[in-house]
């Protein structure tokens, strides 16, 4: 039986976080999508695959949009904050509530 290695499985979530984020448009998720789009390339999009190190990359990055953006929390809208505890939930980080 092979090991279970959690950040393959991280890196599948990183694929669907990216999907949720084109498909429930806001501010929040534009800045959490554009954020990503500084470590991929188009290739990886289209066949929603990407290598470990690049999500690595990418939760590092959407680690700092998310506490920028629980810094101004109390001038986002319910669907933004709805998103935002996607985020929150996604990284395993305390909630904007919590900041």
């Amino acid at each position: 039986m092979r090991d279970y290695d959690p950040r393959v499985s991280f890196a599948q979530k990183v694929v669907v976080a990216i999907h949720y984020t084109r498909e429930q448009r806001s501010h929040v998720n534009d800045v959490f999508y554009f954020s990503s789009l500084k470590h991929l390339d188009k290739a990886y999009l289209d066949a929603n695959i990407i290598p470990i190190d690049i999500a690595e990359k990418i939760r590092e990055g959407w680690v700092e949009c998310y506490k920028s953006i629980c810094q101004e929390s109390f001038s986002l809208s319910d669907k933004a904050k709805k998103h935002l505890r996607f985020w929150s939930e996604l990284l395993t980080l305390p909630n904007e509530s919590m900041h």
